[in-house]
């Protein structure tokens, strides 16, 4: 739960980026400002779903984990504790979208019923989070106030150049 969240705060500066993009595609983004409503939302909410799932997807079938399971010292493996591949990581994420219901309730219930303690999208992509060597925690908190520094200056530079353009 804890690694969730510390990815949800590292991709918050891509939603805002993904509002951003939306509000000067449909002309609705004035000097700094964007108010999405109906289907420009909807459209941002699903920019940034894709962009949330890519990061998933990659980083867990890549890198074994994301930003958050490393600085929390888990990883992501097949339940022959293998690295997974990247059909395992999409079937994994995309169920994620099931397990996420309810502020993970449903992901939660589904665990602590299950022998190895999986979400429903580990059951299916025959996944498993294990605890890992701490001494790579160091690095990952590097890599993770990068990406987050990435996402706040994309989002600076965003504003400073869509605001030439409304000119």
């Amino acid at each position: 739960m804890a690694a969730a969240i510390l990815d949800g705060i590292l991709l918050f500066p891509f939603f805002w980026l993904a509002v951003s993009c939306v509000g000067v595609w449909l002309g609705l983004y004035d000097n700094g400002n964007t108010s999405l409503n109906g289907g420009p939302a909807i459209l941002a909410m699903g920019l940034f779903t894709l962009l949330f799932l890519a990061f998933y997807v990659v980083s867990e079938a890549w890198f074994h984990g994301t930003f958050g399971k490393h600085i929390m010292g888990v990883e992501v493996f097949s339940t022959l504790r293998t690295p997974i591949t990247m059909s395992q990581s999409i079937i994994r994420n995309l169920l994620r979208l099931v397990d996420a219901i309810g502020l993970y309730l449903v992901g939660f219930i589904v665990a602590v019923s299950s022998k190895q303690n999986q979400r429903l999208g580990d059951i299916a992509a025959q996944t498993i989070v294990c605890e890992r060597e701490t001494s790579r925690r160091g690095r990952a908190l590097l890599w993770a106030g990068s990406f987050l520094a990435f996402g706040i200056i994309a989002d600076c530079l965003f504003v400073h150049f869509a605001g030439r353009f409304n000119k």
